[in-house]
């Protein structure tokens, strides 16, 4: 016999990740295989990084510099 016990706080999580996190564990204890993520949190990062030494970044920055 198994026990699973997922505790994870609030602040990291919504509706949607949750929902996807319940299914994809749903998936595995039925002994299926996941399929292949097309993206992963690296390519965000490459992203993000990208997006920081654009024109749009330093447009908001300096919106958000000067409300704040």
């Amino acid at each position: 016999r198994h026990l699973l016990l997922v505790d994870m706080h609030h602040i990291i999580s919504d509706g949607i990740s949750v929902n996807i996190l319940i299914r994809e564990f749903g998936e595995l204890y039925n002994n299926r295989k996941l399929p292949a993520l097309r993206i992963q949190y690296k390519d965000y990062a490459v992203w993000q990084e990208g997006f920081k030494t654009g024109d749009a970044y330093k447009t908001q920055e300096a919106y958000w510099l000067k409300q704040l």
